[in-house]
């Protein structure tokens, strides 16, 4: 409907897995104004669904997009807290990209959530050597640190 605010949970989904729509959708996110943004993307469509799009291999490039555009303290305060338990995970599977993008919003937070931050990504990358995956020779930037 003409000037709703509030986003379809299953059609929001079905846009971030699909290849091509997922494109289309990191487009809009990138060029809408502050208040659709704040309103539409992210209370009423990231905010809940950010640890599933984070693990989807297609949904995780508009979590990226609408990571990379967090206005506010609270944006991104709501989302590290989200978002810290995948992180994790993220390292552990070398899929960056989400916390790279999280890193950026971090300039947004206070310097508790930045510390917050840092620390689970410590967690992240010292489980990721527990789980013998470091050192494999199968590239990545994890194997950097």
């Amino acid at each position: 409907a003409e000037g709703a605010t509030e986003c379809d949970p299953a059609v929001f989904a079905q846009f971030t897995r699909d290849p091509v729509a997922s494109h289309a959708l990191q487009i809009i996110i990138k060029s809408c104004d502050n208040k659709t943004f704040g309103e539409f993307f992210f209370d009423s469509c990231f905010k809940g669904n950010m640890v599933a799009l984070c693990e989807h291999r297609v949904a995780n490039f508009v979590l990226q997009s609408g990571l990379a555009c967090l206005r506010t303290q609270q944006q991104f305060e709501e989302a590290l807290e989200e978002l810290e338990p995948a992180l994790t995970t993220s390292l552990l599977h070398n899929k960056l990209g989400v916390v790279w993008r999280l890193c950026q919003a971090a300039q947004h937070g206070t310097k508790q959530s930045q510390s917050q931050l840092c620390r689970a990504i410590v967690r992240g990358i010292r489980a990721r050597a527990a789980s013998g995956r470091h050192g494999s020779g199968g590239g990545g930037a994890i194997e950097l640190l």
